[in-house]
């Protein structure tokens, strides 16, 4: 016979309700697209999470969307729950994005995440979060499994120097900004992801990128990776130069190593 392990209660007193402080924004895209939800496909059954302060760990999204519509919601009871809980069911899903643990963790008064948070809200909407969460990891792609994990966690070590040198970084990726917006049809992550590859290539004067890429910006064309961004870029930096760098050879070079690296470890982790 199965054990009932929680019960579920049904109530529209949600005036009973308190958002739980270290927990994600409640933004109004989301609240909105929970609301046409509702209204397309009917109210779905899914209780929301609470502790026995009503302080809400899962489902503060649909609790706003059930207060504008004036409709009752489900919960169950988690005693001893709090934010702790709460980033924890979130790291294995999707419902939790990076800057949703960067604003919790920065509610906390971690210094770490302050910094990344004043860096988004600074240059997120000019360069793409995805931008800045590159030059926060130092890498010119964002997407490594320890970044994220340190991020989710709360280990994430980013201090005040680390913050002042990123946002030199993103200053300088601003100038290429008008340039990019020129490019249509394109990921504009992957041309910035380019212009951070490069330079950080021995040799590289970051004022004659900037240069060679603005005379040479009726050549630029849309691309679909990293790669054709920087071998596009090279042609740029390289024209009419007596000190060519080969920066499409460097980034297959390391691209190659990254691989192997991987490779390397996943055959440690597994014997295979």
């Amino acid at each position: 016979m199965d054990e009932r392990v929680a019960v579920v209660y049904k109530t529209k007193d949600l005036q009973k309700f308190k958002l739980l402080l270290d927990n994600r924004e409640v933004t109004q895209k989301r609240v909105d697209r929970i609301i046409q939800s509702i209204k397309e496909n009917g109210y779905i059954y899914s209780p929301m999470i609470v502790n026995e302060k009503y302080e809400v760990i899962d489902g503060q999204g649909r609790l706003q969307a059930a207060i504008n519509l004036g409709l009752h919601v489900y919960y169950t009871i988690g005693k001893g729950m709090g934010i702790k809980e709460c980033r924890a069911m979130n790291q294995t899903n999707s419902n939790w994005q990076l800057h949703d643990f960067i604003y919790s963790y920065s509610q906390d008064g971690i210094i770490d995440y302050i910094n990344i948070k004043n860096l988004v809200k600074e240059f997120g909407n000019a360069l793409g979060n995805s931008t800045i969460y590159a030059i926060t990891a130092g890498s010119y792609k964002s997407k490594g499994g320890n970044y994220q994990a340190k991020i989710k966690s709360g280990e994430l070590k980013f201090d005040n120097d680390a913050y002042e040198a990123s946002r030199a970084k993103c200053q300088y990726l601003l100038s290429f900004k008008p340039i990019f917006d020129g490019i249509k049809g394109c990921r504009k992550d992957n041309l910035y992801f380019a212009i951070m590859f490069m330079m950080n290539v021995d040799g590289c004067n970051r004022n004659i990128l900037i240069k060679q890429i603005q005379k040479g910006q009726a050549s630029l064309i849309p691309v679909t990776t990293i790669e054709q961004a920087i071998d596009m870029f090279e042609e740029c930096y390289n024209f009419r130069s007596s000190k060519k760098i080969w920066f499409t050879e460097e980034y297959k070079k390391q691209k190659d190593s990254s691989k192997k690296e991987s490779r390397a470890i996943y055959k440690e982790k597994t014997g295979k």
